[in-house]
């Protein structure tokens, strides 16, 4: 009877080990689905991290023109990052799959300066506190199939909270898994937190060290930080880097960055608690001039204005998911102004550089269009 017990045991054990071995391994849950950004305009990077109980090893299937990598994802306070070789345009037939992804993504190239064909991006800010809006726009981006997607800061509401940088990145996951993220700070990003540890948490860079530039097919892009009233030191910390950045040949220059230097909103109104808009206009719109500057793109006041001064055109979105801005102020070099949630479609070829505002309606609400000579033809909507 003792002999038939353990005969019994030792079944019980292998058929227990056998629909063990057989049980398939859960796969993981993403708590943000991966996304590629660039570091400091130098380096291409994804970054991804799954739920409470995830692996704690990651590896990317990199496949680049039919060579496949496995590339290994680095760890850090959960959340994994993993360099990608990727020149700085011209990536070439890339696609990607990290563990938890069924199927391979393709990236969407970057075209170098001297391309030929028609390069196109889009900008966006202030994606705070409306994800529900902030996932209609990055289908409108989506559909425009552009190369990257910039943002002009303010993509959480607060800095220190994590789960609106989960939110941020759950509403734009159609996107920004394909498309480059380029995003540059804003002052909600310094909000009860003056180190910004999310921003190097998310972008592996200092929050008062992202300043940046890169190629998108012909347009020069720089990205520069205009928080002077939660970060006094960028004010004149990125002068002269901006100057050499203008002094360097191309076809278009486009700056973008949080604080418009003109607006009709309250928030350049004299009496504001925070005034950014003077040290731009002192140190920032000077050099614009200077140098030609084609473009400059801003966020922040939550409402959409196109202005012109001296050659250079600034144009400011309005909130892609924040509340709804207030006028309040003065602007002698607006040429429209619109309480609307905007984003802007770029297209840039060898000559012209256009640019088209559409709203969350899918609707556009303006267009001009630049050529190599810094004239302007325009058409715009009225309300």
């Amino acid at each position: 009877m003792e002999g038939a017990m353990k005969k019994l045991i030792w079944l019980i054990l292998i058929v227990g080990i056998s629909v063990h071995a057989d049980i398939p391994k859960p796969v993981p849950v993403f708590l943000i689905k991966p996304y590629l950004y660039t570091i400091k305009g130098q380096k291409w990077a994804l970054a991804w991290s799954y739920t409470t109980g995830g692996p704690t090893r990651s590896d990317v299937t990199f496949v680049q023109n039919n060579q496949v990598l496995t590339l290994h994802g680095t760890l850090d306070n959960g959340l994994f990052t993993a360099l990608l070789p990727l020149p700085s345009c011209d990536f070439g037939n890339v696609t990607y799959k990290v563990g938890g992804q069924m199927d391979l993504i393709k990236l969407t190239d970057v075209p170098c300066p001297e391309t030929k064909v028609t390069t196109r991006f889009t900008f966006m800010a202030d994606t705070q506190e409306g994800p529900k809006y902030d996932k209609i726009f990055a289908k409108q981006i989506k559909e425009f199939d552009g190369s990257a997607v910039l943002i002009g800061g303010d993509l959480v509401q607060t800095g220190d909270k994590f789960d609106d940088w989960v939110r941020f990145f759950d509403a734009l996951d159609p996107v920004i898994s394909t498309h480059a993220l380029i995003p540059v700070v804003g002052n909600h990003e310094y909000r009860n937190t003056p180190a910004v540890p999310y921003w190097k948490h998310f972008f592996q860079t200092e929050a008062n060290d992202d300043f940046y530039s890169l190629d998108i097919g012909p347009v020069h892009v720089m990205a520069i930080n205009s928080c002077f009233a939660d970060d006094p030191s960028m004010r004149l910390k990125q002068l002269g880097w901006l100057k050499s950045e203008l002094e360097k040949p191309s076809k278009w220059r486009v700056v973008f960055y949080h604080h418009p230097a003109f607006s009709r909103s309250i928030a350049n109104n004299p009496v504001a608690p925070k005034r950014e808009y003077l040290a731009l206009q002192e140190d920032y719109v000077p050099l614009f001039e200077q140098y030609h500057v084609d473009l400059v793109l801003n966020g922040h006041t939550h409402l959409y204005e196109h202005s012109f001064k001296d050659g250079v055109h600034y144009l400011t979105m309005g909130p892609a998911g924040g509340i709804m801005g207030t006028y309040g102020a003065k602007n002698k070099y607006a040429l429209e102004s619109h309480l609307k949630r905007t984003i802007a479609e770029i297209e840039a070829s060898q000559e012209e550089l256009r640019i088209v505002t559409t709203t969350i309606e899918g609707k556009t609400l303006s267009e001009f269009t630049l050529n190599k000579e810094y004239t302007i033809d325009s058409e715009v909507s009225q309300e």
